[in-house]
């Protein structure tokens, strides 16, 4: 079985089963592409902060991270905080400050919608002001960023 076909068939059954409103989606790649009926509509977010969402914590107040496979320690999608490779874990967290970083801090201080000006401020324009969500809304502006700086 076609697997797109098997995860539409699935998703489809539990569309049908009118649960309500529990976890939130935060599609990504392949499922943007291939489940878009199935997804929540793209709606405009003014505010919001890190630890407003479900499954979310402020910046700086971490309370999970993930290691990706090239060593990167991740706090929040792609926010990378240091690489294990390259020094040691205790050390990355131990001198982990989000008010070291400029997006970080935006966050933290005026949420992504500060974020949304500064990038303005910068020239940085976005296709759309239409997000799953506010972290899908962070991490366009963050990716749009570092495209536009060359990184």
């Amino acid at each position: 079985m076609n697997v797109v076909r098997g995860v539409s068939t699935v998703l489809y059954k539990v569309k049908i089963l009118q649960i309500g409103n529990g976890n939130v989606l935060y599609p990504e790649g392949a499922a943007i592409e291939n489940l878009l009926d199935y997804l929540p509509q793209k709606q405009y977010f003014s505010t919001g902060k890190c630890g407003d969402v479900p499954y979310t914590d402020p910046l700086d107040k971490i309370k999970s991270l993930s290691i990706d496979p090239n060593g990167d320690v991740i706090i929040c999608r792609d926010f990378s905080i240091g690489n294990i490779i390259k020094i040691d874990i205790i050390e990355i967290i131990d001198n982990y400050d989000p008010y070291e970083n400029e997006q970080m801090k935006v966050i933290l201080e005026e949420g992504v919608q500060g974020l949304l000006i500064q990038m303005k401020n910068k020239g940085i324009r976005l296709d759309s002001e239409e997000f799953f969500s506010i972290c899908d809304m962070c991490a366009t502006l963050r990716e749009k960023s570092r495209q536009y700086e060359g990184l």
